[in-house]
Order: structure tokens, then sequence, then C-alpha cells
């Protein structure tokens, strides 16, 4: 036992710095080609590799980098791993292989297979002599039997490893010895990553803010350009009417002095025929007498003097009529322009308020295919996370408070909650269902985890909370809301043909109100199906299996807020 005590310890050290030492040491094996961090390179590597330790190499990278977020696909090249290490036939290779695998499967929360694998590694690390994948595999092997409180099985795993240390006279001391300074070496190159991250991380931050300043400042410039760019069309756009009336008064002018002109000749070669008559009488009288021809061109003189006035006086008054005419037409066409304009005005205002009013019912690219087809199609998406909230005591409250006063608490909640979804573009709201709040995420073609939807919900619990607590200072009953989220298949659309309505359907939904229905007032609850999709982003406290009704037992989180 006191032996088995001394391996403990010594196991106990070794696991506080075996994850540590795990990524500071790379096996033998693994530099190469597929000494990268990016999955899909290193897919494209293993495309092109032919030699089987490149392979392996490549594989073993693979297992590595998607351990975190792609478990499964870790699991199945880890796998692959395993075969080209056996095929090569190198037990350190495939030592290393097994406990790459083992962390896999634990990431997938898969324990039997974690157990066995990291039983496949000590076997072949003890083969090989590899005391630190040794201590590493043994140490995790104890902590889950720990934590299965399997006390007998830890101690087999540990009588194992001692045995096998002392089989050669090893000393513990010796051993222990060596693994302090191994630790004291990991963690000064610890420490060393840990001041150079922090000062690459100030240099990010410096990089950022200076990229932020000149962002901003690109976005006045592009302000104050698109600003000019508008005062210039304006202006060359009152330039271009200004010249147009203009052409317009010319050519007027031009008509009336036409027709002006051909007035002034006809007047002329009236008086002419005129002159040309008088003169054949006068010469017809000469020689009756000089004094009936001195009477008589007296007379033709004032006659003459009488036609040229009255000439003038026509023609003075045809041009005066022509002069109003031109500009009352003139008038006339700008005030015609104005209305026009004012009646443009109103009609773009009226298409504004309107097309306000469907994107308050539809979503834009619903809204848009309405405007062009006068319908939309329904669609189907795959991953949409539905989010019913519902206020717990609606009905001890509707008995508490009056109508006008009940209805003005629930506008100014779902008002909140409105302001709340707005902020998010990949949140849409679906309707109201009576003291019922609908809102989902994903109805796009594009695959995303709904965090925002999350936050959300979290911002509609926090406003609840700050409502309840001043109307608790004035006295007045106050709402609680249960919020619960699952995610699936759904199909979205616009029904009716009158008064559009945009709603979703699909098992997804009943699901997500029966998870609703099991939360807790003030909390937030998610199904199975949601936790996978946000475990890295939000911390969540696992509840067990839940019956929903009609659904049986669903496994269900809260979101901690």
């Amino acid at each position: 036992m006191q032996r088995l005590f001394i391996i403990s310890l010594l196991l106990l050290l070794c696991g506080g710095f075996s994850d540590l030492y795990c990524q500071t040491r790379p096996a033998d094996s693994q530099v190469g080609r597929g000494s990268s961090n990016d999955p899909a390179k290193l897919k494209e590597q293993l495309a092109q590799a032919t030699d089987k330790k490149e392979r392996y190499s490549i594989l073993f990278q693979l297992t590595k980098v998607l351990t975190k977020d792609e478990a499964e696909q870790a699991i199945d090249y880890g796998k692959d791993a395993v075969d080209v290490a056996e095929s090569i036939g190198d037990r350190q290779l495939i030592a290393d292989a097994s406990y790459a695998l083992a962390l896999a499967y634990e990431r997938d929360r898969n324990l039997g297979k974690t157990e066995a694998w990291l039983k496949t590694t000590t076997r072949h690390a003890m083969a090989v002599k590899d005391a630190n994948l040794i201590l590493r595999a043994v140490d995790k092997r104890t902590r889950m039997a720990t934590r299965d409180r399997n006390y007998r099985r830890a101690t087999e795993i540990n009588r194992e490893a001692l045995d096998f240390f002392t089989q050669d006279g090893n000393d513990i001391a010796s051993l222990r010895a060596e693994a302090e300074g191994e630790r004291s070496r990991l963690e000064k190159m610890a420490n060393d990553l840990a001041r150079r991250r922090a000062q690459l991380q100030d240099e990010l931050e410096i990089l950022q803010e200076e990229q932020e300043i000149l962002e901003e400042e690109n976005d006045q410039l592009l302000t104050a350009n698109e600003r000019r760019k508008k005062q210039l069309e304006q202006k060359q756009e009152e330039l271009s009417q200004v010249e147009q009336e203009k052409v317009e008064v010319e050519e007027r002018m031009a008509v009336s002095e036409a027709q002006v002109a051909s007035l002034s000749r006809e007047a002329l070669e009236k008086q002419a025929a005129v002159d040309r008559v008088e003169r054949e009488l006068a010469e017809q009288e000469l020689a009756a007498s000089q004094a009936e021809l001195r009477a008589a061109e007296a007379e033709v003189a004032q006659n003459e003097s009488e036609n040229l006035r009255n000439y003038a006086i026509g023609i003075g008054s045809i041009l005066l009529l022509l002069s109003g005419l031109l500009y009352t037409r003139f008038v006339s066409k700008r005030r015609d322009a104005k209305a026009l304009a004012a009646s443009n005005a109103e009609l773009a205002e009226s298409r504004e308020r309107s097309d306000e009013l469907l994107l308050n019912i539809l979503p834009a690219n619903i809204a848009e295919e309405l405007k062009q087809n006068g319908k939309a199609a329904a669609r189907k998406f795959e991953d949409t996370t539905i989010l019913f909230s519902d206020f717990v005591n609606f009905t001890s409250i509707s008995e508490k408070l009056g109508p006008e006063d009940l209805v003005k608490e629930l506008d100014v909640c779902f008002r909140a909650f409105d302001e709340i979804v707005d902020q998010y573009d990949d949140v849409e709201k679906i309707k109201t269902i009576g003291d019922a709040y609908m809102v989902a995420h994903g109805l796009d073609n594009r695959k995303s985890i709904p965090v925002n939807l999350i936050e959300a919900a979290k911002q509609m619990q926090e406003f609840l909370a700050r409502r309840g607590e001043e109307r608790t200072r004035l006295g007045l009953p106050y709402f609680t809301s249960r919020i619960g989220l699952h995610t699936g298949p759904v199909v979205a659309g616009v029904v009716g043909v009158r008064k559009f309505a945009y709603d979703v359907w699909g098992d997804t939904v009943n699901t997500a109100a029966r998870v609703e229905n099991q939360c807790e007032p003030g909390r937030i609850n998610v199904s199975e199906t949601t936790y996978r999709l946000i475990k890295y982003q939000f911390e969540c406290q696992y509840r067990g299996k839940v019956m929903a009704k009609n659904k049986g037992y669903i496994d269900m989180y809260y979101v901690n807020l």
C-alpha cells in the first residue's frame, strides 16, 4: 500500500502538467507536411500523400486539430492513423495515435471507448517504455475511475503502472525528480509563451484601434463624398431644367417675331398698292387743275398718316397679346410642374409608408418577392431554432388589473421584446399569440449557430427582471416569463391573399412549445439539439431527461443568465 500511495502521488504530480506537456512535446513522427493547423490544407495534403509515414503524420495532426470542434471527424481520422501505424509496425506511433483517438472519444463523451483506447495506449507505451505517455494515460484512467467511484479499479490501474516502473529496479525518487525537472522546464516554456502571447495581444489591440480609426475616417470621407455627389447631381438637374425652360422661351419668342415680321410686310405691301392708285389718280387729274392736284396730294398725305398710325396700333396690340399669352403659358407650366413634383413626392412617401408597413409583418426578402410577383413560395429550412416566450402569471395579473392597464403593460413588454429582436439581423419575429411571443433564427440558406437568439432570450429575461423590480417598488403586479428553444426543420411562408401573415410550421415548433412549458419562471430552457449548437458559447446546466407532453422524455438544459 505504501508503494501504491507513492506512485499515486507521482501520477498526480505528473497529471498537473500532462496536458501542457502533450501540447508542447511533438511526437517523433508528427513533423512534416502535417504540421499545419488548417483542416482544409491538411485534407488536401492527405489526398496527395503516398508514403505511409507521411499519411500517418497528416492523419495524426487532423485528429488533434478536429478533436475540439469536430469530434466525430477526429475519431474517423484517429482510427485511420492507428491502422496506418499498425501497417508500419511502429508501436510508438500506435501508442501516440491511440492516445489521440482516446482524447477524441472523450470529447465526444464516449467514456467506454475512451477507457478502451487509453488502455491500448498504456500497453503500447509500456512496450516502447514511453514513461511520459504512460503517466498521461494512467492519469486519465485513474481520474475516470475515481469519478465513477470505482476506487478498486483506480488502485489496479496505479498498481499496474507501479509494477512497470519498478520492474527494472527504477527508483521512485529518481522518477519523481525527473518528473519535477520536466515540470519546471514545461512551466518555464508555458510562462514564456504566455508572455509572448500577452505581447502579441497588446500589439493586436493597438492595430485594431488604428484600424477602427482608419475605418471611421474612411466612413466620414465616404459620407462627405456622397453628400457632395448628391448636391452636384441636384445642381445639374436644376441647371438642366433652367436650360430647357430657356430654350422653350426662345422658341416662342422666335415664333412671335416671325409673326410680327409677317404682319409688317403685309402692311407695307398694302401701302404700296394705295400709293400706286393715288399716283394714277393724280396723273389723270393733273390736266384738270393744279389746285386740285395740291388738294389731292394733301388728302393723300393725311390718309397716309392715319394709315400708318392705325398699322402701328394694330401691330403693338398683337405683340402685347402674344407676350401675354406666352407669359400665361409659362406661369401655367411652372405651376403644373410644381404640382406634378408635389404629387410625385406624395406618391413616393405613400410608397415608402407602404413598404415600411409591409416590412413590419414580413421579412425583407419575402416582402420584396411579394411586391415583384404578387406571391411568395413556402420554403423548407433544415436548421431553424424556434423561441417561445410565455408569461407565467398572466391569468392572475389579469384578475388584479383592469383591461386597459393589462393591455398597456403587455404592450410595454412586447415593445421591449421587439426592440431587442431588431438588434439582430439573423433573428426574425414571427408573431404574438395572446401573451406568448414567438421568434425564429435560421430562416435563410446560411447555416449558423443561434448565438444572437440566445443573447436576445437573455436580454428578454433581464428586461422582465428590471421591470419587476420597478413595479414591485410601486406595489404593482408584474410579469415573469418562461423561455424555451428547440432546433430542427421547419416550413416557412406566407398564407392567405389578404392581410398577409408570415408563419412557420413543423414538429420543431410544437417541440419548442413543449420545452418552454417545462421551463421554470425567469429561466431559459433548451433542448438537446439546441444545446449541441451553443454549448461552446454559453454555460449550460444539464437538467436530465424531462417528460414533455406528447413528446416523451427530452434531454433539457438551462442556459445560465
